[in-house]
């Protein structure tokens, strides 16, 4: 990966088992840092569920987001 957002993004879905289209769904409120869970509202069937995210990537999400602001 070139860029901390490549990485992000490979790292998310390989970690997680999302699908590309639910991927591109989240969006930054359907993070919860402190319980280390994600909210996949967008899924198959329209279903909501909840993930949970290692450290790692949990320190990788912060870090991106905070390049961002």
């Amino acid at each position: 990966c070139n860029t901390l957002e490549d990485k992000v993004i490979v790292v998310l879905l390989v970690s997680t088992g999302l699908r590309a289209t639910e991927a591109c769904g989240l969006n930054v409120g359907d993070i919860d840092f402190e319980a280390g869970r994600l909210w996949v509202r967008l899924g198959k069937w329209g279903k909501t569920r909840k993930l949970g995210l290692n450290d790692g990537l949990l320190s990788l999400l912060q870090a991106f987001l905070e390049s961002r602001s």
